[in-house]
């Protein structure tokens, strides 16, 4: 087979992911769908069939993928597209909720290095997107993954669940030319990515990192360590709210971005970045 181009749910079933997920502890599940809507939306209904703790739904191809602040996520028509849900219990996430996105970002920078993308070139741009910046340190930014958690409670048989629908989007193999602000795992490694062991590698990323949860000062390390925000002038819209302008000077124990603002300073817990001209 073909694992370059292999249909998501035949890599769901290798040797490489089973293995993955066999030696997990937080990851032991794999639901392998075809085309959905999205995998957040299928996720919402594995959590209100009692689907268990840990398990991650992968699809073929989603139809509406969606990510941070509403806005659309286009899967590759040709399945050139990693879209996984986790589900997650709320109460085993030990408390620091806030900080789950930027343990999966983590995990999916860690995951992509696996396929042989340039180490230097893969950063965060805060909150969680993976990203590249081109011709250096003031290139273009191209997003290559993006993280979304939403956190829903649903009906189930005995009453509600209250649950982290945790989803992440990777840009495999784009087989249309990448547009102007994406770029993908193959055109970062110069050959399309071995998909059971990107997938096996997302898992075992996952499972390593998300009981950083548990050490928020070493997990936000290595957020600052990954960051392409820090150091730079930025315009931040938190929800709801005016934009945020000046330079991002820190990432906080708790994951805030703390922005300067002609001497004062603001800790943003979420919002939309873009870089600000000068």
């Amino acid at each position: 087979m073909d694992t370059s181009a292999a249909p998501w749910r035949d890599v769901a079933a290798t040797e490489t992911v089973r293995s993955a997920l066999d030696a997990s502890d937080r990851l032991r599940t794999l639901l392998a769908v075809g085309e959905v809507a999205s995998t957040q939306d299928r996720a919402r209904e594995h959590a209100r069939d009692a689907g268990a703790d840990g398990t991650v739904v992968l699809a073929d191809l989603q139809r509406r993928g969606r990510g941070r602040t509403g806005t659309r996520w286009d899967d590759d028509a040709d399945g050139g597209s990693l879209a996984l849900t986790v589900l997650l219990d709320v109460d085993t996430t030990a408390g620091a909720l806030p900080l789950l996105p930027h343990a999966l970002g983590v995990a999916t920078v860690e995951a992509c290095l696996t396929s042989g993308a340039p180490h230097p070139a893969l950063r965060l741009k805060w909150p969680n997107d993976v990203v590249v910046r081109d011709d250096g340190p003031q290139g273009r930014l191209r997003k290559l993954a993006g993280v979304l958690v939403e956190r829903e409670r649903v009906p189930t048989a005995d009453g509600h669940r209250d649950v982290l629908l945790c989803g992440i989007g990777v840009n495999v193999h784009l087989h249309d030319a990448p547009a102007a602000d994406r770029t993908d795992l193959a055109t970062l490694s110069g050959v399309a990515p071995d998909r059971p062991r990107l997938l096996a590698a997302l898992i075992t990323a996952l499972d390593r990192t998300l009981p950083l949860l548990e050490d928020p000062r070493r997990l936000v390390g290595r957020v600052r360590d990954l960051s392409d925000t820090l150091g730079r002038r930025v315009r931040v819209r938190p929800p709801g709210e005016e934009p945020v302008v000046g330079t991002a000077t820190a990432i906080d124990d708790a994951g805030r971005l703390v922005v300067d603002t002609e001497g004062r300073t603001r800790a943003i817990l979420s919002g939309s970045v873009r870089d600000e001209e000068p």
